[in-house]
């Protein structure tokens, strides 16, 4: 199985601590998309989302696990709860190449509504970025977007 992570799982750290197989498989992009935060459900507890935005480009990395490992991903990320829920996305490696996977979003997130982003999601969306080059312009405009919000 794959996942594509855009936001705390891209730092290999805090993905193993969730699933020990995960093997990174490269930088991807999901065009069309592009990252931001929201409230789940109940409005108890908030993260990271998919937001549709048109000439948007999302960069993650994919990565390769056990199926073991991503149903414990899926518990973990309380979809049986429905603060999260898991799809199939097409991203796009650095020459092009289309690959299915599935990543994560928060159904029924409250557009406009933003949940400010506390250092468990910062830090490592940072550390990760970095470990994988991603591009500067790209880490600039989501530095702009933590500062911002929405």
């Amino acid at each position: 199985m794959t996942y594509f992570a855009y936001a705390n799982l891209l730092d290999i750290d805090r993905m193993r601590s969730m699933a020990p197989s995960a093997t990174p498989l490269g930088i991807m992009t999901l065009p069309g998309y592009r990252l931001a935060f929201a409230w789940c459900q109940g409005r108890d507890m908030g993260g990271a989302t998919l937001r549709k935005e048109q000439g948007a480009t999302l960069y993650g990395v994919n990565y390769a696990m056990s199926d073991e490992d991503l149903v414990a991903m899926d518990k973990a990320s309380l979809t049986h709860l429905n603060k999260w829920r898991r799809m199939p996305v097409t991203v796009f490696d650095e020459a092009g190449k289309a690959h299915e996977t599935s990543t994560y979003f928060i159904p029924d997130a409250e557009e406009g509504v933003f949940t400010p982003p506390l250092d468990n999601y910062v830090l490592p969306m940072r550390k990760g970025m970095k470990a994988y080059g991603f591009p500067v312009a790209y880490q600039t405009q989501l530095e702009s977007l933590l500062a911002t919000g929405a």
